[in-house]
């Protein structure tokens, strides 16, 4: 009797503990399925020579790599890349703290400027290319009518690259304004009246107070932005095509481009694997900063 009395309570433990690996096995299944399964595949693709089925034909080995540092527009998609990542991070963020900062305090008709400086998240990527290819317009653009300006934005090698930019940061404001918002109303109250109690001013209170408290969402933020940055194509496809002169190619978009016209599968899989790592070496960077900037309670 005792002998099932102490199983029974095993039993019972042991499934005890078993359930949250339970209750996160459906998601693991995914996870291996749509992400480590076809980044695996991915890598080993990498060293193939594939046809236009995506089937294997020959092992390479470390040909398509060198094919790809080869390749006579990969320099220039990798600055690119770089030069839009360093034209939206800082506007990202900046921008949206702006707005969080001036929508920190509670009023009777905040809802209302919440719900606009939220808005741009509801709208889809398209749709917003498709909105400032109007008002970008050179003949009959807004903007350009209301400065009294003739930029032709997305015909002009100069000017391509800065309006994707600025159809990006439009777009990223609104999720980015509800991350900060959040961050700045969980300030601590009681820290901040301490602070200006001492003689503190407005001024002094944010920059040596909130946003050191804020720290962790705005590295989040800047983490995701600079992936996001170099990972950048979908306006690039709408809009331009890499475009005027290669002047919009980034890195996911020369990869999109050698791979669809179906002449070397296998370059696409090497140069995949050489933008996950230029991303992942940045992100370790910042990673490493974060050490010096980010300030955890």
């Amino acid at each position: 009797m005792n002998n099932r009395h102490t199983s029974s309570i095993s039993m019972a433990r042991m499934m005890q503990k078993s359930k949250p690996y339970l209750f996160l096995l459906p998601a693991l299944v995914f996870i291996i399925m749509f992400t480590y399964y076809p980044f695996v595949e991915t890598i080993i693709n990498s060293f193939f020579k594939l046809n236009n089925k995506a089937q294997r034909v020959e092992f390479v080995g470390l040909k398509n790599y060198f094919q790809v540092f080869k390749a006579k527009n990969f320099n220039n998609s990798l600055y690119n890349s770089i030069r839009f990542t360093v034209m939206t991070v800082p506007f990202n963020i900046s921008i949206s703290l702006i707005l969080a900062l001036l929508a920190e305090k509670k009023h009777r008709f905040s809802w209302l400027y919440e719900v606009m400086f939220s808005l741009p998240m509801a709208i889809s990527m398209s749709a917003t290319c498709m909105i400032f290819k109007l008002l970008l317009n050179n003949s009959i653009g807004l903007l350009n009518y209301s400065l009294g300006l003739n930029i032709k934005w997305f015909f002009d090698k100069k000017t391509a690259l800065w309006g994707i930019a600025i159809i990006t940061v439009w777009q990223n404001i609104g999720y980015e304004f509800l991350y900060l918002s959040a961050a700045l109303r969980n300030v601590p109250q009681d820290v901040l009246e301490a602070a200006t109690v001492d003689g503190a001013n407005w001024i002094y209170r944010t920059i040596r107070i909130v946003f050191p408290l804020i720290s962790p969402t705005l590295f989040y933020l800047f983490c995701l932005d600079l992936i996001a940055g170099m990972m950048m194509s979908g306006p690039v496809m709408v809009l331009t095509n890499g475009g005027p002169r290669n002047s919009t190619e980034t890195l996911v978009y020369h990869m999109y481009s050698k791979t669809i016209s179906g002449t070397n599968m296998g370059y696409g899989y090497a140069i995949s694997i050489v933008i996950f790592l230029i991303v992942f070496l940045l992100v370790l960077l910042s990673f490493k900063a974060e050490k010096k900037g980010v300030y955890y309670e």
